[in-house]
């Protein structure tokens, strides 16, 4: 934004440029985001941290959407590794979801029908907690294993003519995978560093 006064009386004028989302600036925003993750991975720097803060970007970059992003623990039950702006009330039933094995078949075959899981089910709590909508991945490994859901929830009750939100989840799928590999791996050596075996 900028201003100029032109003319004796002074009258100010304004100057706005507004930059569009293109295909180009989503895939350089979501490649910048990836290698910072790649890179906070490669350090000591806790994996729930990294998370926080690539679903922060996301919400930069996305502004009216909530993310979070959630693994599946030993159980089976999703678990909320990051989302802090997930409504509390909300974030618990997503905490109290527990896939079944025709779940994990059904997600493993076609990872978008995770909004079915995290917003299906839940859409009238959502919306008495002032989310609109959901766009939802699930995370699944090189072995075909569900290990976790990528969500964005939004504010916004107005729908968009492209579907960023859709997009982003699908592009960030492949480095939330490595993501969440990384946080079994390091919370696997975190239990064999406590175990004693005498």
């Amino acid at each position: 934004l900028s201003m100029i006064e032109i003319g004796p009386d002074g009258r100010k004028y304004y100057l706005a440029a507004i930059r569009g989302l293109s295909e180009e600036s989503h895939r350089n925003t979501l490649t910048g985001l990836q290698n910072t993750v790649f890179r906070a991975l490669s350090t000591d720097m806790p994996v729930a941290n990294i998370a926080g803060f690539m679903c922060r970007e996301l919400e930069t970059y996305l502004p009216d959407m909530i993310a979070t992003l959630l693994v599946l623990d030993d159980r089976r039950q999703l678990r909320i590794l990051s989302g802090a702006g997930v409504p509390g009330r909300y974030a618990k039933a997503l905490e109290g979801i527990t896939l079944s094995a025709q779940d994990s078949a059904v997600l493993a075959r076609d990872p978008a029908q995770a909004t079915e899981v995290v917003w299906a089910r839940y859409r009238s709590l959502g919306i008495a907690l002032g989310l609109h909508d959901c766009r939802a991945m699930a995370i699944v490994s090189p072995a075909g294993h569900v290990t976790g859901i990528l969500a964005l929830f939004s504010r916004r009750s107005d729908q968009q003519a492209a579907d960023w939100p859709g997009r982003t989840v699908s592009d960030c799928a492949a480095f939330c995978g490595v993501l969440i590999g990384q946080y079994a791996a390091r919370r696997r050596i975190a239990r064999q560093a406590d175990y004693d075996p005498l």
